[in-house]
């Protein structure tokens, strides 16, 4: 998977159908269709004809648009929905054209339905193609095939639900496996830089930088497994002081990130200090001895690269250490970056 992918992928922001799968998708539905349509030319069966055709263009100029060729709201862009529409229609021609039996070709289009488009449309489709259908076999006095055609498309529906739970089930698994620290529990640091180009925090947000003071001794001293415990205690504090559409990273060893959208420096500051408070209650291995912790805060805009953000954050960060530990300091980017260098 490559990085836009898993971008798109993790910020759940992926269509219902990738772009690659639309087009190889729908090439399969043509390739199905081709079958049905030489029949439909062999015995004249025109509504088919031009059902079928509709079908194809608009899914056509649907697979241009998901894959940037056509502009939205041009005169050749199409919406979301005519292809379906379109599907249906030729699914529901066909059988009445044609013979009762043919109605089993819905079952696979149905069902392929439910994996390629949200389930209100698939719902949707389902009862567009299936309740014509059912009147059609009333009419005729089909009883015994409409029994068997509404069981197996019960069942499909059935089927396709279960299927689409597990893999959704797997997917948010896979998704924290993903995005988080093993350790901890915190955002790891590669969804952080995803995040970052991805980025949708307001015109002004901050960037805290936190690092524990002298943790190397932590480990020395007391033994990793404490200094682990110290890493996990340290997180459920800081989720716990966290406001709402915070996001909180481990970059690795003994440092966090805090991301506060729509947060101006003074804020910022204000909830370090209160972090860095909260912070000094936290004891190692039930003894007296409590942690300490240097955070560097920066205000950051559009006018920087992600990167630069890191750095300017970083860059007061390490003033902080520098100006004896268990402190804040803090900088606009521009000022962190003019400064370092």
């Amino acid at each position: 998977m490559d990085e836009h992918a898993l971008t798109n992928f993790l910020s759940g922001k992926a269509p219902p159908i990738a772009e690659a799968a639309a087009t190889k998708v729908f090439m399969l539905v043509v390739i199905l269709y081709v079958p049905l349509f030489i029949h439909a030319v062999m015995k004249g069966l025109y509504p088919i004809i031009l059902s079928g055709l509709l079908f194809i263009l608009s899914g056509c100029l649907q697979v241009l648009q998901l894959k940037n060729k056509i502009q939205p709201n041009t005169i050749l862009s199409v919406s979301s929905v005519y292809p379906p529409i379109c599907l249906c229609l030729t699914l529901i021609l066909l059988v009445y054209y044609t013979q009762p039996s043919a109605a089993f070709w819905t079952v696979p289009v149905l069902s392929g339905c439910f994996f390629l488009t949200s389930r209100s449309m698939a719902y949707a489709m389902v009862a567009c193609t299936v309740l014509p259908l059912i009147a059609w076999f009333l009419y005729l006095g089909e009883y015994l095939f409409l029994y068997r055609y509404v069981g197996c498309i019960v069942s499909v529906i059935i089927m396709s639900n279960i299927v689409i739970n597990t893999v959704n089930r797997l997917r948010q698994q896979l998704f924290e496996l993903a995005t988080t620290d093993a350790l901890t529990g915190a955002n790891n640091r590669r969804y952080l830089e995803l995040c970052l180009k991805n980025h949708n925090l307001g015109e002004t947000f901050s960037l805290l930088i936190l690092d524990i003071d002298h943790f190397k001794q932590v480990n020395d001293i007391y033994g990793h497994q404490v200094g682990d415990q110290v890493l996990k205690d340290l997180t459920t504090i800081s989720k716990h002081v966290m406001q709402d559409g915070d996001a909180l990273f481990r970059m690795g060893g003994e440092e966090f990130l805090l991301v506060m959208p729509n947060t101006a420096l003074p804020e910022a500051v204000a909830f370090a200090d209160k972090w860095r408070k909260e912070l000094a209650t936290l004891c190692i291995d039930n003894t007296k001895k409590c942690i300490t912790v240097s955070i560097g805060v920066s205000e950051c805009n559009q006018d920087f690269t992600p990167n630069q953000w890191l750095r300017a954050a970083d860059d007061c960060l390490y003033r902080a250490k520098n100006s004896g530990r268990n402190c804040v300091k803090a900088a606009h980017c521009k000022e962190a970056i003019k400064l370092a260098s």
